[in-house]
């Protein structure tokens, strides 16, 4: 029973949350070519975030300090679709992510981590950043000057 339970969880992990942030733009997707189209269908920019979860002290704060607080996902439902694109060492499903997640980082050319692109609604990268300082403030700031340039 416990390799089903196992099993069961790890479909959840990998299949079970696609759908349910579809539907949210205040929950991290992890299907890039679902958020794609999700961009288009929404005309919103796509925030990508290159992260190691698990191992990436600056992506630990960026999550915490930005990503996670409820001021930045309130502005993010309006504006953005989110994408995180893991790249754990310690996790399960690291073998089941990473290989589309290897690809992606390449076709970016993602050197450091966090790396956070934003594209706009027709996947063309709008601009490019690593772990700043400044909280969400800096952030919505730094995000929107992107969007008004466009």
């Amino acid at each position: 029973m416990k390799r089903f339970s196992g099993w069961v969880l790890f479909l959840i992990a990998v299949f079970g949350g696609t759908s349910a942030w579809a539907a949210d733009a205040s929950v991290w997707g992890t299907d890039y070519d679902q958020a794609i189209k999700l961009a288009a269908a929404e005309k919103k920019p796509l925030l990508i975030y290159f992260s190691g979860s698990d191992w990436c002290s600056e992506c630990k704060r960026l999550t915490k300090e930005v990503f996670s607080q409820t001021e930045f996902l309130d502005y993010a439902k309006k504006n953005l679709v989110l994408l995180n694109l893991d790249f754990p060492q310690k996790r399960e499903d690291r073998v089941a992510l990473s290989p589309r997640n290897v690809e992606l980082a390449k076709q970016y050319k993602i050197y450091g981590y966090p790396t956070v692109i934003v594209l706009d609604a027709e996947a063309k990268e709008l601009g490019e950043f690593g772990y700043r300082v400044g909280g969400v403030k800096r952030w919505v700031g730094l995000i929107d000057e992107l969007i008004v340039k466009k």
